[in-house]
């Protein structure tokens, strides 16, 4: 009773709190799980911040500044304009500006730069989603064919049931011999077995299909193969998604291009200031003993204010935009040999697609007609062996052969379903 004790744990565990789970709703459930895209999410919120903050660089900068200072020996003191020789305390206080006027169009190309940055990111986010689908759908038809071998190992132990009920009744008539019920047994035994293998590899692949789901780990679910072919959210072949990310990056090349060429272009930036300070050695004159003229007094009487517009000219920048020149031009020369080869890769991946399809239609039909033949040859054969007239091995060998090819079929539907979705 060992056997049946191990059989019923492996199938009551799993019957009870199963609900029905379409691919449609896996696909649905993991693509809703931000676990799985955490960092591509994060990088999309950082290449967006970055582009934000690119249009504060045409805004007018403005600093404060306060400078306090002892000066010794003879100098020119800068708030009278005359030497001294006395040690002297200034104190000085300012606001600086500055805006970029003109800059060789740098601005235009970094922000075209930052925004094809941003459509990686987000088709990075694609990528990861698309590899979610294909996983998704790996584990959604191998946990299908788990169930359809499970479900017919479970039609082999009644069918090995029913020949041991046959063999009792040929036992008692003297037409065979206990070696039969032996084997029969030993047959069940192994097939108890396989199915209680099945149940552990089913729950193994349940505890990943519910992390990417991001349900309960302990979950389990049953499954409809025929959902599979009803799925909405169709996969992208992983080259196609190659070629874009070679396109963006193409871009990106030639517009950073573009930004470091704009060194050569002249600068034009206009430039503000305004400020006041306090000198010990500022003295009133009008006074008796010419004391220093009082802090209060200073300030309003020392106010400055300056505006001026910068035009810089680059002449030579030691060959640096020639070196970036030529490093485009490779860049260049690569991009467009990459995209061509993977567009390559591409055709000739759908192409085999194809002839893998019709090969998988072609083959499920004659499986059909073969898995039809054994199943009438399997009852013919039981029907020999209760009159007697053949060995039980002859019935086994023809009873495995039908379960092999019916297994097979099952298991060519599903795979046909399966690259049925790459190639739409």
């Amino acid at each position: 009773m060992k056997h049946l004790t191990i059989l019923f744990l492996f199938l009551s565990s799993s019957v009870m709190g199963q609900e029905q789970l379409t691919l449609q709703q896996c696909v649905d459930f993991a693509l809703a799980n931000s676990l799985q895209t955490n960092a591509e999410n994060a990088e999309i919120k950082s290449a967006l911040v970055n582009r934000k903050y690119h249009y504060w660089s045409f805004i007018p900068d403005l600093s404060g500044s306060v400078g306090f200072n002892t000066s010794f020996g003879r100098r020119i003191d800068p708030f009278t304009n005359t030497f001294t020789t006395k040690s002297v305390n200034s104190q000085t206080f300012g606001l600086n500006s500055s805006v970029t006027v003109f800059d060789g169009f740098r601005f235009r190309y970094n922000k075209l730069v930052l925004d094809y940055s941003i459509q990686q990111k987000e088709l990075s986010l694609e990528i990861r989603q698309n590899e979610l689908l294909l996983r998704i759908i790996d584990l959604y038809t191998e946990q299908c064919k788990t169930s359809v071998q499970t479900s017919q190992s479970v039609l082999r132990i009644e069918k090995y049931r029913e020949l041991q009920s046959i063999q009792q009744k040929l036992l008692k008539e003297g037409k065979i011999t206990a070696i039969d019920t032996l084997k029969s047994h030993n047959s069940l035994l192994n097939e108890e077995l396989l199915l209680a293998k099945l149940k552990s590899e089913q729950r193994l692949k349940n505890v990943e299909l519910n992390f990417l789901i991001r349900a309960p780990l302990r979950t389990e679910h049953n499954f409809d193969p025929t959902s599979v072919s009803a799925l909405t959210i169709l996969p992208v072949l992983q080259k196609e998604l190659e070629i874009e990310q070679l396109t963006l990056q193409a871009k990106v090349n030639e517009n950073q291009w573009y930004a470091d060429r704009a060194a050569i272009f002249p600068k034009l930036s206009l430039n503000g200031s305004f400020g006041t300070g306090f000198s010990s050695n500022r003295k009133d004159i009008s006074l008796p003993g010419n004391p220093t003229i009082p802090w209060s007094n200073q300030i309003p009487q020392n106010l400055s204010e300056n505006i001026g517009i910068y035009l810089n000219v680059p002449l030579f920048n030691h060959g640096s935009w020639l070196k970036n020149r030529e490093l485009y031009e490779v860049k260049r020369m690569q991009m467009t040999q990459s995209i061509e080869r993977t567009e390559l890769e591409v055709e000739r991946t759908r192409i085999e697609n194809e002839q893998r399809l019709l090969f998988k239609k072609a083959e499920i039909l004659q499986t059909e007609q073969i898995t039809a033949s054994f199943r009438a040859i399997y009852d013919k054969t039981v029907l020999l062996y209760s009159e007697g007239r053949i060995s039980y091995s002859e019935v086994e060998i023809v009873f495995m052969e039908w379960q092999t090819k019916l297994t097979s079929l099952e298991t060519l539907k599903l795979d046909y379903e399966k690259l049925s979705l790459l190639a739409k």
